[in-house]
């Protein structure tokens, strides 16, 4: 009896031995076989479940208020593939004369050039077209000198507003050969820097303009009606639908603008999930006008840099990508994030952060975040490429104060075809950013992956508002 006793003590022994080897060789980073190895880590990717294609039209930028500074734009996008621009009202041709700006022409040509897509704003109304009105000169208040009360007001006459919008496009599409196009109607009507009517004169510009788009150029995208912010002036987007439904005008998305600054400010902020569930269940109203697509066309912390701590800082980098992956998941059919002279030209959290991103590409892959509800996480694979971007973005308002607590990251890949890969990880954090537009890269190891079930581990900390992007290049 106390030979078996034995025995099996030195038995059980054994087995405790091995079953610690074998889970101290996978404590740090691991590229074995892992057939029967159960998830394990906070953060799960699966290479085997695709899910859709990475919209490269959210990382756009909106451009600078100068057409003087278009040829020397630098390609700083997080994705080089969209822009921004308003058409101003000194952008107009004379009354009776196709013959546009010279600033205007060359703005589409370097755009589409280079390779650049556009989301052109119709946001003014000429000299020639303003109403009979002592005040169409007083200044607007805002920072915009140019603009006079009548660039703000509907125009005179309905019929030339039409015609100049109908050339304005076949110009473009006929002229210029470019097509693609989404046009908005006007830019922050619930503003008075760009609009002094009321919002039933612009809910009829808006009818007037969507009309003569299609008439121009049917395969066009139309949309509005672009309000600086989206919850006082919800009225505006619920009247546009409910408009655009009853009349059969065109309306092909809404746009809208959204800065964080003033929201939170207001003590009135949603995410972009929440943001697209409300819009969303208001043209659910509306199935007479199809398919209606959400567009951000003007987003980020704050476009005035008077607060560039903020802006530049690794707070506003971990809400980018949090909210570019909020965008993902709800369909958002592009964005252009507005930064004025220095947010994404200059080396800062910012700009490594919308770098970072660019690195998604080809289709999702499941991410999968257990346990740490302010960490953030979106995967993508193209060819050989698998990429990974992580973040720690723990600001609610709900939260008398920020969390500051570090996250103890494992990162668990699955599912990985066999072969040799080279693995990168790049961060940026209060500790950690680029002297130049490089990335900073933190670890670099070549692993071997033996069969198709195989596990990758990783471990690493992320401390507030740290972004981290893993690749795994397959040799």
């Amino acid at each position: 009896m106390k030979n078996r006793l034995l025995k099996l003590n030195v038995a059980l022994t054994q087995l405790c031995i091995l079953l610690l080897f074998l889970s101290c060789s996978n404590e740090n980073f691991d590229g074995g076989d892992g057939d029967n190895t159960e998830p394990k880590g906070n953060v799960i990717i699966d290479v085997s479940e695709v899910q859709e294609p990475i919209n490269k039209d959210l990382g756009g930028r909106v451009m600078p208020l100068t057409p003087e500074d278009i040829q020397d734009i630098p390609l700083t996008l997080a994705r080089p593939g969209w822009g921004r621009w308003i058409i101003e009202g000194n952008l107009w041709p004379a009354e009776g004369v196709i013959d546009w700006d010279s600033r205007w022409p060359t703005l589409i040509r370097n755009f589409t050039n280079r390779g650049l897509r556009l989301n052109l704003a119709l946001a003014n109304t000429p000299e020639w077209l303003w109403i009979d009105d002592p005040t169409v000169n007083d200044p607007v208040p805002g920072i915009f000198s140019i603009t006079r009360k009548g660039h703000t007001l509907p125009p005179n006459d309905w019929d030339k507003w039409e015609e100049l919008i109908y050339e304005t496009v076949k110009h473009v599409v006929d002229d210029m050969g470019v097509k693609g196009i989404y046009w908005e109607v006007w830019n922050e009507p619930d503003v008075l820097w760009f609009w002094n009517g009321t919002k039933e004169q612009l809910i009829e510009v808006y009818d007037h303009t969507a009309r003569a788009i299609k008439r121009a150029d049917p395969t066009a995208l139309v949309g509005g009606p672009t309000v600086a912010k989206l919850q006082p002036s919800f009225d505006w987007v619920q009247d546009l639908l409910k408009h655009c439904a009853e009349n059969d005008v065109p309306l092909d998305f809404i746009a809208y603008h959204e800065y964080l600054y003033y929201e939170d400010s207001a003590s009135r902020v949603l995410t972009f999930d929440e943001q697209a569930e409300l819009i969303r269940k208001e043209i659910e109203k509306y199935p007479q006008l199809g398919q209606v697509g959400l567009a951000i066309t003007e987003w980020g912390y704050d476009w005035n840099y008077d607060r560039a701590d903020v802006i530049d800082s690794p707070f506003h980098g971990a809400y980018i990508v949090q909210s570019l992956r909020e965008m993902q998941d709800n369909d958002y059919l592009f964005a252009t994030f507005c930064s004025h002279t220095g947010t994404v030209d200059n080396p800062n959290p910012v700009r490594q952060a919308l770098k970072m991103h660019g690195h998604l590409d080809g289709n999702r892959i499941s991410a999968d975040v257990q346990d740490n509800p302010s960490v953030g996480a979106i995967a993508s694979k193209s060819g050989n490429r698998t990429s990974i971007l992580l973040w720690d973005y723990p600001f609610q308002m709900s939260t008398p104060s920020l969390e500051t607590t570090t996250k103890e990251l494992r990162l668990n890949v699955q599912h990985l075809e066999p072969g040799e890969y080279d693995l990168t990880r790049y961060l940026v954090d209060d500790n950690t950013s680029a002297t130049d537009n490089s990335l900073v890269i933190v670890d670099e190891k070549t692993i071997n992956i033996t069969n198709n079930s195989s596990i990758v581990d990783l471990e690493f900390d992320l401390i507030p508002y740290a972004v981290s992007l893993i690749t795994l290049d397959k040799k």
